[in-house]
């Protein structure tokens, strides 16, 4: 159990020997190089911008931390270690492709759009005419991103016959964007005969583009969100939990007819003493699960409450409603869950992570709405 959980559960301080400073000054020695590396990690591209100042942050606050428990001499100093944390810090802050667009160079047409690439038009065309602009005038140009609506980036890679557009979630690594265009190297080999051809046929072209499309799965703590997430992801369920401490991740294929699509699933952490961390969970979220325990009337009245504070940090984003625990003896009407779920606009499943059953359909149901079906 690490410290930060030990004061979450309301664990308690004693005294701190003279024997432990030792061991508390090497572990903020091992502090000290996890800022360094992350410095090199930065200098290096293989981070982005959010990432670094975050983790930074992080481990500032923790070295401040154990200092002052170590000078006032009060306390267990390992109360105040995160380890841990920080690869929690690295996934929610890394940028995951949302969708594409492919636009011909010569015609300024777009051949394809895969994934969720959801732009308006009015502020698409003047910004490809403008990097186009930029790419004739400015020989070896090459890549650009910019920031747009909602904290997402928009990624621009030029080929001999099309533009690259990607869409992602938060503001892309250098790394990334050198695999971003070699992506696109592979895009124009693979199809150049085609591509040198026009008019092209997208239905013939190959696209080794990958995206991930952001999921949550959120309601009050202990109705079997990580349940259902690992009866669908690991095919296990298992009748005793611990409870989620702030988010845990999963990624998945589902299959929808024509297409795959590939989801990247928040399970967030549902107790109040957490609600301090969601807002930056649910950014970029492109669906959401509201669940619900069947045998709980209190869970399904605080839907509601999840929803709004859901839509404030994540504009756009749809919803399933979802009554889970259908196995055991439900107390909670399934007309006021079928009413409420009309009320947003959202689909109504019922599951039993117990079972399996309904499980498949809940994230079929995530994987069409974050799609844009």
């Amino acid at each position: 159990m690490t410290g930060l959980l030990r004061r979450w559960l309301g664990g308690g301080t004693s005294p701190e020997p003279e024997s432990a400073k030792p061991k508390a000054k090497e572990y903020l020695a091992r502090v000290q190089a996890k800022i360094a590396k992350l410095a090199e990690d930065f200098a290096a591209g293989t981070i982005n911008r959010a990432q670094f100042q975050e983790l930074y942050s992080h481990y500032q606050r923790e070295i401040r931390t154990i200092e002052q428990m170590i000078e006032a001499g009060q306390g267990d100093w390992q109360s105040a270690v995160t380890e841990g944390q920080s690869v929690m810090i690295r996934k929610r802050n890394l940028a995951r492709a949302e969708g594409y667009a492919v636009y011909e160079n010569e015609s300024g047409m777009p051949l394809a759009t895969l994934g969720s690439f959801q732009i308006d038009s009015a502020l698409l065309v003047p910004m490809l005419s403008s990097y186009r602009a930029a790419t004739a005038e400015i020989f070896g140009a090459g890549m650009r991103s910019t920031a747009i609506e909602g904290g997402r980036w928009l990624c621009f890679v030029p080929g001999q016959h099309t533009t690259l557009m990607a869409l992602f979630t938060v503001e892309v690594a250098p790394k990334q964007m050198e695999a971003l265009e070699h992506i696109h190297r592979v895009f124009e080999s693979a199809n150049r005969h085609r591509l040198a051809s026009p008019p092209v046929d997208p239905t013939g072209l190959i696209f080794p583009h990958e995206y991930t499309l952001k999921v949550v799965i959120a309601g009050d703590g202990n109705v079997g969100k990580t349940s259902l997430v690992r009866r669908y992801c690991e095919g296990k369920f298992e009748s005793s939990r611990v409870m989620t401490i702030g988010v845990d991740f999963q990624t998945k294929v589902v299959a929808l007819p024509g297409r795959a699509v590939k989801l990247s699933i928040w399970d967030v952490a549902g107790q109040e003493r957490f609600q301090s961390f969601r807002a930056g969970f649910y950014r970029g979220s492109r669906a959401v699960a509201l669940v619900f325990d069947v045998t709980n009337t209190e869970s399904f009245a605080h839907l509601a409450r999840w929803r709004e504070e859901i839509a404030k940090a994540a504009k756009g984003a749809r919803f399933v409603v979802v009554g889970n625990k259908l196995d055991l003896p439900r107390v909670q009407p399934q007309d006021l869950a079928g009413r409420f779920a009309a009320d947003l606009g959202a689909p109504h499943v019922g599951t039993s992570a117990a079972t399996g059953d309904g499980v498949p359909e809940m994230f079929e149901a995530l994987a069409r709405l974050a799609a844009g079906e």
